[in-house]
């Protein structure tokens, strides 16, 4: 009999590890079955003991060991793979087990039928596993990765390029593909489940290299002969998770092509501040040169809208929407019935609002972050229900129609400009225009975000 000390694969775990005793023969690093309360859940094998080395131990536990029945017993990861997951659970101070689910996709540690790696646990890899940056226009590094993925091919290595989001690995694809269609393969998490387990397992049993395009929760595929990983836009904000553990996948990522002994490439067109500086210290070194200049073919105009001839009313100081210039090229793009993309930084009406008495700012009820005026849609049939506030740090909603919580005052003022009021002032000023909205209220998913997106494309006005 062995006593058996699991870690928990699931978020939120109240306990890091756990332990079990069972008379089958467990690997530590493989992955198995454990009873938990009134279920099963996966676990990682910590360690396996035999009873005969803890019997005072389990004689003053508080607890009565579980017993692990029958279970089947697989290797879905790499060992380094598990070890960056250690390195990155330390790092952050956070349980290894909600760091695991982070890093490996949950359909590939709950399926029975994933392909098991075997015990193919040694890189095969002779490289230096060193860190390069790469900064330069988007053109000149997808004409690299081309080159880099020949030099590979020819080596008879796989390359890794981790994208940070599902559109940004779609249009990587799109580029990269041409030519070696058949040994290219697009993982990201906007696929079934069925199709990620797919293509997870036919790539472990091709044994021609690869080109793996993949967002970072599929870095982790055990793929035995990858010699380069690509993190591209590697300033993207989309690397650092937004739900517990909070961890940043650039750092997994890192750690774990230095576990499997692969080259490992930050690109973008404008590096990290701190991957610079990590460069002067001489940490990391140069892929290629580093450029600074960003090649753009469009012209730039600056408005200063605090100026007096982009006030609406010179006496009220009312601050005008649209700009003249601004206003000057929607009604130029409407005479040539051309498109027209207009960014706007804030979600809802106005990102805050305060009390114009007092000067407190209305705060969430909940978490105490101020709230976002927002215009709520209006269905045919049914009375307008109001505008509402609305929290984006929680998701609390409540009714606008509130006084000052501090002062009781009315006189509640919007501050800053969000896409619904840059919306409601062009529908204003050019009734004819159609306005397609695209922000996470409008489009909840992937495929409604490409359904307005392949609409606008369409459209002439």
């Amino acid at each position: 009999m062995n006593i058996v000390t699991v870690y928990p694969i699931i978020r939120g775990a109240f306990k890091e590890e756990l332990t079990y005793w069972s008379s089958s023969h467990l690997e530590v690093g493989n992955i198995i079955e454990v009873p938990f309360r009134n279920k099963h859940i996966p676990a990682l094998v910590g360690s396996v003991t035999p009873a005969s080395h803890g019997k005072a131990n389990i004689k003053q536990a508080s607890f009565v060991t579980r017993k692990i029945e029958k279970t089947t017993s697989r290797r879905v990861v790499r060992e380094e793979c598990i070890q960056a997951c250690i390195n990155i659970s330390k790092y952050y101070a956070v349980s290894l087990g909600s760091v695991l689910k982070s890093c490996i996709p949950e359909v590939i540690l709950s399926s029975p039928d994933v392909v098991n790696v075997g015990d193919m646990s040694v890189s095969k890899n002779t490289i230096t596993s060193d860190v390069l940056v790469y900064q330069t226009n988007t053109n000149d590094r997808l004409s690299t990765y081309k080159s880099i993925v020949r030099e590979e091919f020819a080596r008879k290595r796989s390359m890794i390029i981790v994208a940070p989001t599902v559109m940004s690995a779609e249009e990587l694809y799109n580029s990269l593909k041409k030519g070696i269609e058949d040994y290219v393969v697009l993982i990201h998490g906007s696929l079934t489940k069925k199709k990620q387990l797919a293509l997870w397992s036919d790539a472990l049993k091709t044994d021609h290299p690869l080109l793996l395009i993949v967002t970072p929760l599929f870095a982790s595929i055990p793929k035995y002969d990858v010699g380069t990983i690509v993190v591209e836009r590697e300033s993207s904000r989309a690397y650092s998770a937004v739900r517990t553990p909070f961890i940043d996948f650039r750092e997994y990522i890192e750690h774990y092509a230095k576990s499997i002994k692969a080259r490992l490439i930050l690109g973008d067109s404008l590096l990290r501040i701190e991957t610079l500086y990590r460069r002067e210290q001489g940490e990391i070194h140069d892929f290629f040169p580093l450029s600074f200049r960003i090649e753009k073919s469009a012209e730039l105009i600056l408005v200063d809208m605090s100026k007096k001839e982009n006030l609406e009313y010179k006496d009220k100081k009312e601050f005008k929407i649209l700009s003249d210039e601004l206003h000057s090229m929607v009604e130029y793009a409407h005479k040539k019935s051309e498109r027209c993309f207009i960014f706007t930084a804030r979600r809802g009406l106005s990102p805050q609002t305060v009390c114009g008495d007092c000067g407190q700012t209305v705060a969430c009820d909940v978490c105490n972050a101020p709230v976002v005026l927002h215009q709520p849609k209006v269905v045919t049939g049914q009375a307008d229900p109001g505008r509402f506030f609305l929290c984006h740090h929680c998701g609390k909603q409540r009714s606008a129609m509130e006084a000052c919580k501090n002062c009781t005052s009315w006189k509640l003022v919007t501050l800053g400009i969000g896409i619904d009021t840059v919306g409601e002032e062009i529908k204003k000023q050019f009734p004819d225009r159609k306005i397609f909205k695209l922000d996470k209220d409008t489009a909840t998913t992937d495929k409604q975000a490409k359904d307005i997106v392949e609409e606008f494309n369409k459209s002439r006005d």
